[in-house]
């Protein structure tokens, strides 16, 4: 994305109070774009792979780059590492952040449901990140959500279009050819109900679970531009697309593909 797109979608952003920004200290591109706008109104959310020798001071050096005074939440990329760390190096951890003034909130990215549920019965976490979508259901079930928020953990949802493959059938590559049945299932029964708009459509799907923050990529201004129209409306219910277990298996983790 170019410098002039980014900028319209900062502007924007600005005015509909959307103050949610996640990035990593993985996405170098990321941060020398963010460098060049004003980030203080936003709520910067960031994430590192594990707790080595130098983390704090890339952390701090992350947050000086993009000018902000802290982050509002630093999360585990990596859940396996997460979880060999002890309960006491994890504190500690938390303890380094905050003397530093890197952030007061701490969670994990989380792309198995197992782990999250060891990871929330070992650490106390602030934020959750977590896959879902109308064909990734795995952590939409009432019982777990309803449990995050008795910890007062704040969910984020990732890959509300499955990468892309739900809205725009370009995306779905080759290597996802043995999933056709999947998607002309799924592109079959939008047909059926009258849904146009498939992208607005997966979005009233999460909205449905009672998830507000949704993390979103866009190419250009144009594709934020139109997710920020967006408005919640009464939808059908969708059928369960995915019932293989070998497709859940796969399909489901687009680190897998």
């Amino acid at each position: 994305m170019n410098e002039i797109n980014f900028k319209k979608i900062i502007n924007l952003a600005k005015k509909n109070k959307n103050f949610f920004i996640d990035t990593s200290l993985g996405y170098k591109n990321s941060e020398n774009i963010l460098s060049q706008f004003d980030l203080n109104k936003f709520k910067v959310i960031t994430k590192f792979d594990n707790i080595k020798k130098n983390i704090i001071n890339e952390l701090i050096t992350s947050k000086k780059k993009m000018k902000i005074k802290k982050f509002y939440g630093v999360l585990f990329h990596n859940e396996k590492e997460l979880m060999k760390k002890s309960t006491k190096e994890f504190l500690n951890f938390v303890e380094l952040l905050k003397e530093n003034n890197i952030t007061k909130r701490v969670g994990a990215s989380v792309y198995s449901l197992k782990n999250l549920n060891l990871i929330i019965k070992k650490f106390d976490l602030d934020l959750i990140q977590i896959p879902g979508n109308v064909f990734d259901k795995r952590f939409l079930n009432k019982e777990l959500l309803d449990l995050l928020k008795e910890k007062r953990i704040k969910i984020f949802l990732r890959s509300v279009f499955l990468k892309g493959v739900l809205i725009n059938k370009r995306n779905r590559i080759k290597k996802l050819e043995n999933y056709n049945h999947n998607f002309e299932a799924f592109d079959n029964w939008l047909i059926k109900e009258k849904i146009s708009n498939n992208k607005f459509f997966c979005i009233n799907f999460i909205l449905s679970k009672k998830i507000n923050n949704l993390v979103i990529g866009f190419d250009d201004f144009n594709e934020y531009k139109e997710v920020s129209n967006f408005k919640k409306k009464n939808y059908v219910a969708p059928p369960n697309f995915v019932k293989n277990q070998s497709d859940k298996n796969r399909l489901l983790r687009p680190d897998f593909w």
